[in-house]
C-alpha cells in the first residue's frame, strides 16, 4: 500500500534531490488496509530523513471522490488541517476501473456536479484536475 507514493519519493532519491520538502497526501478509503499504509508511509519517512528530505503525511480515511465532489460544490478546503493548500504540484494515483450503480451515493454525488458516468476511472481524474495548481510557464 502507498507503493506510488513511495516510488515517486525513491525516484527523488535517487536523483539525490536533497533540502526539499513533500507534503504527501493519501486517500485510502478501506480500513483494513490503512496499517499496511502506514507501515510504508513510514519507511518512507526514515528514508527521505536519511536523505535530507522532510516529508509529512496526511492519511485520509475516506473516499477521494466523494470528498472531492464535497469540495467542488462547497468551493471550500476538504482538509481539516489548517494552512494546508488544496492544490497540489503532482498527483499520482491508481483510478479505480470499477462499475457503480446507478442508485449508488457515489453516483449520485457525482451526478451533483455534472459528472455522469458508469464507472469510477474518469470521474477520479475529473476531479483531480481541481487540484492540481495551475503553472504559467
Amino acid at each position: 500500500m502507498g507503493i506510488l507514493g513511495a516510488a515517486v519519493i525513491d525516484r527523488i532519491i535517487k536523483e539525490q534531490l536533497t533540502d526539499i520538502k513533500i507534503d504527501l497526501t493519501v486517500f485510502e478509503n478501506d480500513k483494513n488496509l490503512l496499517n499496511e499504509l502506514r507501515q510504508t508511509l513510514d519507511i518512507c519517512k526514515e528514508k527521505c530523513s536519511e536523505h535530507n528530505i522532510e516529508l509529512s503525511v496526511s492519511v485520509f480515511n475516506s473516499d477521494f471522490i466523494t470528498t472531492a465532489v464535497d469540495s467542488i460544490k462547497s468551493e471550500t478546503q476538504f482538509f481539516s488541517v489548517s494552512n494546508f493548500n488544496t492544490r497540489f504540484d503532482l498527483i499520482i494515483m491508481n483510478p479505480p476501473y470499477k462499475k457503480i450503480r446507478s442508485d449508488s451515493y457515489t453516483r449520485k454525488s457525482l451526478s451533483s456536479v455534472s459528472i455522469e458516468t458508469s464507472n469510477l476511472y474518469l470521474p477520479s481524474l475529473l476531479c483531480l484536475q481541481n487540484f492540481l495548481k495551475m503553472k504559467a510557464n
